[in-house]
């Protein structure tokens, strides 16, 4: 059975419309990411997108919402998203993570599965 899905929010650097539909610029990304159960990361990493998803980015996320993260690991703070992850507020997917592999002990002595 697939998916399924209310809606799709597609963020780029700049607002523009495609034949699937509408694309938001980046500084709609706040407003959209409480809304959002699913934030998926498919960026490259610059010096515009390195640390993008930080603890506020993680704050604006929904209680119970799935980070997805394709990018690359400095796209992501670690610190903050294992906070968050910590408290049970978040859940994540992780393709990639900065440091890789992640230490298999988190600040609280717990262990976790990388």
């Amino acid at each position: 059975m697939p998916f399924e899905v209310a809606r799709v929010a597609r963020v780029a650097r700049s607002a523009r419309t495609t034949a699937r539909g509408p694309v938001h610029p980046l500084t709609d990304l706040p407003s959209l990411l409480p809304e959002a159960d699913v934030v998926v990361l498919s960026t490259p990493l610059t010096d515009a997108t390195r640390g993008l998803v930080d603890a506020e980015f993680l704050g604006r996320m929904k209680t119970g919402a799935l980070l997805v993260n394709v990018a690359r690991g400095p796209v992501v703070d670690t610190k903050a998203l294992l906070a968050e992850l910590e408290s049970g507020r978040l859940t994540a997917a992780l393709d990639v993570t900065d440091p890789e592999p992640l230490p298999r002990a988190t600040p609280s002595g717990r262990r976790r599965a990388c």
